[in-house]
């Protein structure tokens, strides 16, 4: 998780984007207590340019054998985000 989950940060620093968190929805699976879903509002910028706003969502599961650990963390639809930043 330590590579995957810092993917977007990576990018970013890389090919000079800011990044910064506005908000984040979640919500708790009904059918598996565990698995939570989520999508985030993430602002981007270039170089001091506009400033601009897009949808990342993804899963994380909890452990079931350690309270409290995720067990899977994982992105799903990211609208094209990852792309962007490798621009």
């Amino acid at each position: 998780m330590r590579a995957f989950g810092t993917s977007y940060q990576s990018f970013a620093d890389f090919n000079g984007y800011k990044l910064s968190f506005k908000e984040v929805s979640i919500e708790q699976s009904e059918k598996i207590l565990n698995r939570y879903t989520f999508i985030a509002k993430v602002g981007f910028q270039k170089n001091g340019g506009e400033e601009k706003t897009i949808n990342v969502e993804g899963e994380v599961l909890f452990s079931t054998k350690e309270e409290g650990k995720i067990g899977r963390f994982s992105y799903g639809n990211d609208n094209g985000f990852s792309d962007i930043l490798r621009q």
